[in-house]
């Protein structure tokens, strides 16, 4: 892969320590008990989403993640 150095590191190098990474491989059902376990309070509206390498996949709005089914992934989203 060709390219800036930094664009090819672990996501957690470059966000704020009060942000919450979620892989994309959990369900919203793990995601929410993840959430739930963490405190993260009220102030986080998105969350990013990491592949198994903590590589940026996207980002997902806390409400589309409340009203998503308990089942469905979040690669999905």
């Amino acid at each position: 892969m060709s390219g800036p150095n930094h664009l090819q590191e672990s996501v957690r190098a470059h966000v704020r320590s009060d942000f919450l990474l979620l892989r994309e491989d959990l369900t919203i059902e793990q995601a929410l008990g993840i959430i739930r376990q963490n405190g993260v309070g009220e102030r986080i509206v998105y969350f990013y989403v990491v592949d198994s390498e903590e590589r940026l996949a996207g980002v997902l709005p806390t409400r589309r993640l409340l009203v998503a089914p308990p089942e469905a992934c979040l690669k999905d989203l």
